[in-house]
This record gives structure tokens, sequence and C-alpha cells, in this order.
């Protein structure tokens, strides 16, 4: 066990010299030593409060105060200890009490427990008159590998590939564009102020608290130019290069959207194109191929300037847009 005082600090840090076990039992005493009324300055004036206990706590392994906890105002010989069955006490020991925020509004100005945790204030029914209270958890066998906020199962382990391309902040939104490589997940995420960070958050919390993107297909087929700077070198029809169909289109869009969309149903699938700049090729400036036979070059004619363009597999880029202000100049 361990005394400490948290009346001069928001949060208070605790190592414990091993990683808790299934078995293992994690005991708070609390007094209450707080005025039965808070006066609390707000917009419309000052507003008293009833000054209610309360116990927050959240470790790195998921563990969290919630109402999984039980409470009493009785000690009793080893309370604390995982030999100690609360059932057996029933009109002593009952569930933690789960507190509205609204309820105490001086607490957490700065954020570190509302901001990003799943961890509840708790403490027993009568959270004004019981002063001094006993609450406890013992670890149970499933929250070994699951946190205690509700992940059944738990998220993904494969850890797909997530990669932030970029960030757009307003005054109201943050619009976050990003690339995912896997198909048919759904990704939370959770921006967390590095000033208030206190642990990593859990699948749930950044679910519950963040923003969520279902991703169905993570690539798609994109246009690329593989001309290389040279636009006098022709791609050989040979091979898998041969033409699929040649045509007159008034761009290089145009010849790629006939290529992918033509206007009479073909049966081809489209995976290149070379388009005339300059020149033509018997009257024809688009060139439509399933794709290119990679080396096989040859020189344009006088005159003639090309382009090529290939279709390839690339990440589809996804946005997400958080409801919420990120400061500038402020880490996450």
């Amino acid at each position: 066990a361990r005394l400490l005082s948290v009346t001069d600090v928001e949060v208070r840090g605790l190592l414990l010299p091993r990683a808790l076990v299934a078995g293992d039992v994690v005991g708070v005493r609390a007094s209450n030593t707080k005025a039965e009324t808070v006066p609390v300055e707000t917009p419309f004036g000052s507003r008293e409060f009833e000054g209610w206990g309360g116990i927050i706590l959240a470790s790195a392994d998921g563990v969290m105060t919630n109402s999984m906890w039980v409470c009493s105002t009785q000690i009793a010989p080893g309370w604390n200890q995982p030999f100690f069955n609360p059932a057996d006490e029933p009109e002593d020991w009952k569930p933690a009490v789960e507190q509205v925020p609204a309820c105490c509004p001086w607490r957490d100005p700065n954020g570190y427990w509302s901001e990003a945790l799943n961890a509840q204030w708790i403490w027993t029914d009568q959270p004004l008159y019981d002063r001094d209270v006993f609450c406890r958890y013992r670890k149970e066998t499933i929250h070994v590998s699951h946190p205690m906020d509700g992940v059944f199962p738990p998220a993904a382990t494969f850890f797909p590939d997530v990669q932030v391309l970029s960030a757009t902040v307003s005054s109201s939104v943050t619009a976050l564009q990003l690339t995912v490589a896997y198909d048919e997940v759904t990704l939370g995420c959770l921006a967390v102020n590095v000033g208030t960070f206190l642990r990593f958050p859990t699948p749930s919390e950044c679910v519950d608290r963040g923003q969520q993107l279902a991703v169905g297909t993570s690539m798609q087929l994109v246009w690329r130019d593989v001309t290389n700077g040279n636009p006098t070198v022709i791609f050989v029809d040979l091979g898998t290069s041969v033409a699929l169909n040649w045509t007159s289109q008034e761009t290089e869009e145009e010849c790629r959207t006939y290529c992918t969309n033509p206007p009479i149903p073909v049966d081809w699938e489209c995976g290149a194109i070379t388009y005339y700049l300059t020149g033509t090729y018997n009257g024809f400036n688009c060139k439509i191929m399933g794709f290119f036979q990679g080396g096989r070059v040859t020189a344009a004619p006088d005159g003639v300037t090309v382009i090529h363009w290939k279709r390839e597999a690339a990440r589809r880029a996804f946005t997400m847009a958080y409801s919420g202000h990120l400061d500038p100049g402020t880490e996450y």
C-alpha cells in the first residue's frame, strides 16, 4: 500500500513494481475533505455545487475506474487483498456509482481525464455524505487482454499501416487526409493534446471520443504519366503493348476517359494509353492498350510527340473530419 495526497495536483502518477495479473487487487481508500458546497464561477455568475467525493484512476494496461469496482464505507480485514470477497458482505460492498461530469465542474480544468479517457469518477451512492470510502477492483482474466471499457473482442492486432497525408485546420473543423493499407476495416482516430496525455488510449476511447472511419476498398487504380520527360519515345506495338483500339480525342484526359469508359460496351481491360500531343498515327491520336510492354521503345517520327499514361494500383485517400479545433502550434 502507498499513501498519496492528491489535493495539490490534478493528476498523480504511481509506478507499480510489476504488471497487474489476473487476481490482483487495486484498492483505494479515499477521504472527501471538501466543504458541502463548492462555489464555481460560470458565464452566468457564481454557482454553488455539492462537494461530492470522487475517485478516478486509469492504468496503462486498461484498468480504470467504473461501475465494475465495488465500494464501501466500512473497512474490513483484508479488504484490499485478493482473498477478500466483497460478495460475502453485500450490505456493505456495492457496485461503485459512476458520476456524471456535470456534477462537479471544478474538477479537471485542464482536461486530463475528460479529453481522452473512458475512466469514470466513482464513489458510493452518497457522494456528499459518505466522507471516507474504500473502493476495490479485482482484475479478471478477461481484462488481462481486454481493457475495462467494453472492447470484446479487442481491436485488430495486425496493425494496418495508416499514413496521414495532410491536416487542414479551420475554426470549427479539422480534416485529416490519410491512407490505409487494408480493406474492410473501421478506424478510430483520436487527437490527444500532448500536454494532457496520461497514457495511450484504448480502442474504445479512440472510437468513443474520437472519430470513426469505415474503409471499404483501400486501393484504387490511378493514372500515372510514364513518359519520363521524353515525349519523343513511342512504346513499340509488340506483345502486350499492342493496341486494343485507336481513336481520336480532343485531349489526353478524354483519351484516358475513352479507355476506361468507352461510349459502347467493349471487351477490353484498359491499362494504358499513348496520346499524340503532335502528329497522328494513321490519322488517330489516342492509342488504347491493355498495358505497356516494358522496355520496348522506339523513336517517334519527325513532328510526333506523345505522352504515355499507365493505370496502376495506389492507396485510396480518405478524409476524416473532426468537429473540433486543433490549436496551431500544439503537439497532438
